[in-house]
């Protein structure tokens, strides 16, 4: 069961990333990241 909602959450993610709006959106959202703030609290996970 869980390796079905896996694969849907998958599909769901490319379809959604082909859409130009929701990627518009996106990089409208990440001018207002501190790159700084999100390395610090994230720390190695940011920078893989």
């Amino acid at each position: 069961m869980e390796s079905a909602f896996e694969s849907l959450g998958e599909v769901a993610m490319v379809k959604m990333m082909e859409d130009r709006k929701v990627i518009e959106s996106i990089e409208q959202f990440t001018k207002y990241i501190d790159d700084n703030k999100f390395e610090e609290v994230f720390g190695e996970l940011y920078s893989e």
